[in-house]
């Protein structure tokens, strides 16, 4: 790491130079802020309109857009290295020189991978938000439509037994229990008298 303020100055410069090490994403002079915009969008138009989309996960696509134009800004400045290799090797340039350009071309390869990995990682963390926001959604619908059913199954019993629909109802176990025993008694109400009055267990006669 540089200690002085030329050498802080140069690195800097460095860093401007390819863009592959900044701290803050930018556009590099001569990169196109449209074609920037239209990857963006690409990108946001994939998930920004997903049911279960957040703003977080908007904030990880814009951050996935970013390092999707890094990752092309790498493979550039690969390219950019290798076809500089090239030219020196055929223009028998002195061994130094090689050298020097053969170690920046394996620093940008370096970087290539580091970006490819960094956009990786973040497409899978904004899937996996996706899938677990999407598995808390269905649940949240089922435990709706559960509840949803079982009112609906009381209003019509309520309806069926001539209890007011206005009087609340809860499935509460004492409250459940209180039901079940009216359902018995109206039960038995309507139960013919000969029944009720035969012994438990005896035969009827058939004469």
């Amino acid at each position: 790491m540089p200690k002085t303020p030329d050498g802080k100055l140069r690195s800097s410069q460095n860093s401007t130079e390819h863009g592959l090490r900044s701290d803050h994403f930018r556009l590099l002079p001569g990169e196109s802020r449209e074609e920037f915009e239209t990857l963006r969008k690409s990108w946001l138009d994939r998930y920004q309109n997903h049911e279960y989309a957040d703003s977080a996960i908007v904030l990880m696509v814009e951050k996935l857009a970013e390092n999707d134009w890094l990752v092309r800004r790498g493979m550039q400045a690969v390219c950019n290295a290798q076809q500089r290799f090239a030219e020196a090797e055929l223009a028998n340039e002195p061994e130094e020189t090689l050298e020097k350009l053969e170690r920046r071309l394996l620093l940008m390869l370096r970087y290539k991978i580091s970006l490819e990995n960094s956009f990786s990682r973040v497409l899978r963390e904004i899937e996996t938000m996706l899938a677990r926001a999407k598995q808390e959604g269905l649940q949240e619908r089922l435990v709706y439509m559960r509840e949803n059913a079982l009112v609906l199954s009381i209003q019509k019993v309520q309806a069926t037994l001539g209890i007011p629909l206005s009087v609340p109802w809860s499935p509460a176990p004492n409250q459940r229990r209180a039901f079940e025993q009216q359902q018995r008694e109206r039960a038995k109400s309507t139960q013919p008298a000969h029944d009720l009055d035969r012994e438990p267990g005896s035969v009827s006669d058939p004469s």
